[in-house]
């Protein structure tokens, strides 16, 4: 768990082989899956998701007391000046159902990308006011070298929320998600006698990539949990 769905499907795709990755069965069009339902991205079912030309209506209230909106602003454009929560202050449209007026007020957009709905209750004012929120971005056993698809390897902060800020991505962390090189994967490590595992992709204690092998029961680990940060 702790790493977004993206991420962990492209985890599996390099373990198992792209050709064999099914993210259907991971998740339905929606956004959802399993018993009870629940939603890691998308939410495509609660709102007209085709409907650009205006600002995306409100399709939850988060625990804060604020609205999680669609992913559109408006004029077929997405927001680009959500805060690390996934949020922004700007006009929304008036919704009777919620008591919501027409007004100017601070509120949560669904993202394509990660955290996809609400990385923390904001607003804040930048990535590292959002990485104080969580101790787990700054705990060096979070931090783990994930594979990828393009066959080379990423450091992921795992349980971390905080991916961007106002169009900033936050490449300390999350530098396959920035853009970042990687490193070349190998196949040939084998984990060290009485390594811990503390993650996908780990490093073993001689700082080597750990076989696939060795990796199996994290990835099914990650394909039982598949936990999205916004939560």
């Amino acid at each position: 768990g702790g790493v977004d769905v993206g991420v962990c499907e492209a985890e599996l795709g390099a373990e198992c082989g792209a050709e064999a990755l099914k993210t259907q069965m991971f998740m339905d069009t929606c956004g959802g899956h399993a018993q009870p339902y629940h939603f890691h991205n998308k939410l495509a079912c609660e709102y007209t998701v085709t409907d650009s030309a205006a600002h995306s209506p409100v399709i939850a209230v988060m625990l804060d007391g604020r609205g999680m909106y669609g992913k559109w602003e408006g004029s077929g454009a997405v927001p680009t000046n959500l805060d690390a929560c996934n949020g922004h202050t700007g006009p929304v449209p008036a919704d009777s159902t919620y008591g919501i007026t027409n007004a100017s007020v601070y509120h949560y957009h669904v993202t394509d990308a990660p955290p996809f709905t609400v990385g923390c209750f904001g607003p804040v004012t930048s990535i590292s006011a959002c990485e104080a929120l969580y101790t787990e971005c700054g705990t060096a056993a979070n931090t783990l070298t994930i594979a990828a698809l393009d066959g080379n390897a990423y450091l992921y902060q795992q349980w971390c929320t905080c991916y961007q800020h106002e169009g900033t991505c936050n490449t300390n962390h999350f530098p396959g998600l920035c853009g970042s090189s990687g490193t070349a994967l190998s196949d040939t490590t084998t984990p060290a006698p009485g390594a811990a595992e503390s993650g996908l992709g780990d490093v073993d204690d001689a700082g080597s990539l750990r076989s696939s092998a060795a990796l199996l029961a994290a990835v099914v680990s990650c394909a039982l949990s598949l936990v999205t940060l916004g939560r």
